[in-house]
């Protein structure tokens, strides 16, 4: 059964022009990321990113250390996710 997304983090940057949110859900943690920086609204959603809350936090702080923007965020969440789980061969 599927649960309703809970909001666990959120914040706004950039004179409430960034907003970002971590939400939990079914044991996953999914973050947005919407900008009205250019005059439009544009928003992006990756779900299911980790299931740990600790790489969650870092994931999220890292979005606004770094002033991600919509149309980055995929690109960030693979290039984490992939630093994160990938195997030291």
């Amino acid at each position: 059964m599927k649960s309703d997304p809970s909001v666990v983090r959120c914040e706004c940057v950039g004179g409430d022009k960034i907003h970002y949110t971590m939400t939990a859900e079914n044991g996953g943690y999914s973050f947005s990321v919407s900008s009205s920086l250019f005059g439009e609204e544009y928003s992006e959603k990756v779900d299911d990113v980790t299931t740990k809350k600790e790489i969650a936090d870092s994931f999220f702080e890292l979005l606004v250390r770094n002033l991600v923007t919509p149309c980055s965020l995929k690109e960030v969440a693979e290039d984490f996710v992939a630093e994160i789980y990938s195997l030291n061969c």
